[in-house]
């Protein structure tokens, strides 16, 4: 038995929605890196040089569409009151450059 038994000092608790925005950001950005790289592989591939599959292209929307998702339920997370705020922040980060990305290959390409 610890010295101070089983107390609990707070009723904070982590909150279900940022939790999901941190698995939801890490998933989007696996998926954005994923997409990039093998449209990059395959590119370098072909004959050309600068033909890739349209799938990853659409693994790459789906993925910033994720990451929209995430984003706006990680700001609804970090909004609730006594709450832990680790995962919320975590997955507005992991969102945030997973949009990023997405973006970035926009400007990139045009």
């Amino acid at each position: 038995m610890s010295l101070l038994g089983n107390y609990k000092f707070t009723n904070k608790s982590h909150p279900i929605k940022g939790i999901m925005s941190a698995v939801l950001g890490m998933i989007a950005l696996v998926s954005m890196f994923l997409a990039i790289y093998l449209s990059y592989l395959d590119g370098m591939a072909s004959a050309d040089g600068m033909t890739a599959r349209m799938q990853y292209g659409l693994a790459a929307v789906l993925a910033f569409i994720m990451a929209l998702a995430g984003e706006i339920i990680g700001l609804v997370a970090n909004a609730e009151k006594d709450r832990y705020r680790f995962f919320p922040i975590l997955g507005l980060l992991l969102n945030a450059a997973a949009l990023f990305a997405g973006v970035y290959i926009l400007c990139a390409g045009i």
